[in-house]
């Protein structure tokens, strides 16, 4: 337990710049666990939390497990859309008091958040369509194929 607690070095504050290293960390964390410490190590990861975040962890009842804290706290972050992030990405010029790697940085940065972006509008259409074709719904197909008709 003490190295995985070691994997998660500062807390999340609420700042969404830094949400997605906190998650990578929390992710590694569980990786390295034996599942029955999972308990445990969710009320670790809890106590990281801090701030407005925490408040938003503090206001739903229904969290039991790191899947969960982290929805709420991917939903907590600000979600941008694909077109905000390649509008930031082709506009993006170097200012005159920035290096070229500095610049460089900055847009690797940005072409990660239109990744990330671009992969979660892509899950949520395919969510959508699978839900408005009775995929994410019990069909009388798939009770056929559990033997239950």
């Amino acid at each position: 337990m003490p190295q995985a607690i070691q994997l998660i070095p500062k807390p999340f504050d609420g700042n969404p710049a830094e949400l997605r290293q906190f998650i990578q960390n929390v992710v590694s964390a569980y990786e390295v666990l034996d599942p029955q410490d999972y308990e445990l190590l969710f009320k670790f990861v809890c106590a990281k939390v801090a701030g407005e975040a925490k408040t938003k962890l503090l206001a739903r009842t229904h969290l039991y497990n790191w899947e969960q804290a982290r929805a709420v706290l991917e939903n907590y972050s600000v979600r941008r859309t694909p077109h905000y992030h390649a509008h930031k990405a082709f506009t993006r010029k170097l200012s005159h008091n920035k290096s070229i790697s500095q610049w460089g940085v900055r847009m690797d940065s940005i072409c990660g958040e239109l990744q990330r972006a671009a992969r979660k509008h892509m899950e949520d259409l395919a969510w959508t369509n699978e839900n408005r074709e009775g995929g994410g719904d019990i069909s009388y197909q798939s009770l056929l194929h559990t033997n239950l008709v």
